[in-house]
């Protein structure tokens, strides 16, 4: 009896070893590092779409910086917004933009190079929400805020403008005066993802065009 539960537990005691080395090895910190990498492609300067695999860290949009490997697992690459068009990963679309604030706004100064008493511009990655006739864009800055923008024009050849958190009201309603029925949606909305996508889809259900979300 006492040599069958030996053999018992030697097994049992066998097989948690032969898991615990098969998640260490499995848990590794290049094999837990390569779980990150999502299947996406970057979009070079040329406007060439590369395929392969997008690192897309918590704080890409702060830092503005994302990474990229190909598809034979080689280095990673870091790519700032100067070096690459946009990128595309987990069903999300970010594009490079040069965007400009001006210093007098409490925002601007988050901005990575801002510099007090003088207009700043500062290319970065930003989150397209909602393309089509109208877009709707999303910008990180260096401090973690959400400053969304509008974009007049194609998205990666249009101009964009930061929507201000006192005055988006009034630059919702001439950008969207096509649809004189949205005022009233816009004057209850709030300077949030979900409001603003509400504004959006309203848009786009009044003048019956169709919206790339």
């Amino acid at each position: 009896m006492n040599s069958l539960y030996f053999a018992h537990n030697w097994r049992s005691g066998r097989l948690i070893l032969l898991l615990s080395i098969l998640y260490i090895f499995t848990c590794t910190p290049e094999a837990f590092s390569q779980q990150k990498f999502q299947n996406g492609y970057i979009i070079n300067l040329e406007g060439d779409t590369i395929t392969g695999l997008i690192h897309l860290k918590r704080h890409t949009l702060k830092s503005g910086i994302v990474y990229y490997k190909d598809q034979a697992l080689r280095k990673e690459i870091a790519y700032t917004p100067s070096e690459i068009k946009g990128f595309f990963v987990n069903d999300e679309m970010y594009r490079s933009a040069v965007v400009g604030m001006e210093m007098h706004s409490s925002s601007a100064n988050n901005l990575p190079h801002a510099q007090v008493g003088r207009p700043t511009v500062d290319t970065v990655f930003i989150q397209v929400l909602i393309t089509g006739k109208k877009s709707l864009l999303r910008m990180i800055d260096v401090k973690g805020k959400a400053h969304y923008l509008i974009n007049d024009g194609s998205i990666f050849k249009g101009h964009q403008v930061i929507l201000n958190k006192v005055s988006f009201k009034n630059q919702l309603k001439a950008y969207l005066q096509d649809c004189p029925s949205i005022d009233g949606i816009i004057s209850t909305s709030r300077y949030q993802y979900n409001s603003l996508k509400k504004v959006f889809d309203t848009y786009y259900s009044c003048n019956q065009i169709k919206q790339n979300i």
